[in-house]
């Protein structure tokens, strides 16, 4: 197996690449900061949501064999296995919106004009399918549903992002009263 502590290899040089990239923008010490933060947020969910990757025949050849689950394209489904009753898809429910609200928080943060639930939307969009996509493709590559695509976690993951943009948003509502008078 592949595992995910081989991300660390691509540390660096993802790293390097946010740095070019705050470095090219003139980016304050701030942006920066937020630019490096999200770079290694992103390595981590690759981290979680793609590895351990089995590269052994073996294995493969036993996944082949025995591939219980598939993915799921329906909305929603998540909500439907709940009311059933199986308590145990909490709790990827709750990992799918907890991991993303760093993604929001920290667009939040990041200084740009225009509308941060829009960035965090779009970012969160975008992050979230390159994943499922890349979980479907190796999937598809491997022969049998190594890790399963779905849509809910699609859904969760905007969740998280929003979510982490609303902590945001009430830590600057609630730290207002203590910032300094401009006058």
């Amino acid at each position: 197996m592949l595992e995910g502590g081989y991300v660390v290899l691509a540390a660096p040089v993802v790293l390097a690449g946010a740095a070019l990239v705050g470095r090219r923008r003139n980016s304050s010490v701030a942006e920066w900061t937020v630019i490096m933060a999200m770079a290694a947020w992103l390595l981590a969910v690759a981290s979680v949501t793609l590895f351990p990757l089995p590269v052994q025949p073996e294995v493969i050849a036993e996944g082949r064999a025995f591939d219980p689950q598939g993915n799921n394209l329906i909305p929603f489904r998540f909500v439907a296995d709940l009311i059933q009753g199986d308590p145990l898809l909490l709790r990827p429910v709750v990992a799918n919106v907890a991991m993303f609200v760093p993604l929001g928080f920290l667009t939040g943060l990041f200084p740009t004009h225009g509308s941060a639930g829009r960035r965090a939307l779009a970012a969160a969009l975008a992050v979230s399918l390159g994943v499922e996509g890349a979980q479907f493709s190796i999937s598809t590559v491997l022969g049998y549903t190594y890790r399963s695509a779905d849509i809910d976690d699609v859904i969760l993951n905007v969740a998280g992002a929003l979510l982490g943009l609303a902590l945001l948003w009430v830590i600057r509502v609630q730290l207002r009263p203590w910032a300094p008078n401009p006058r």
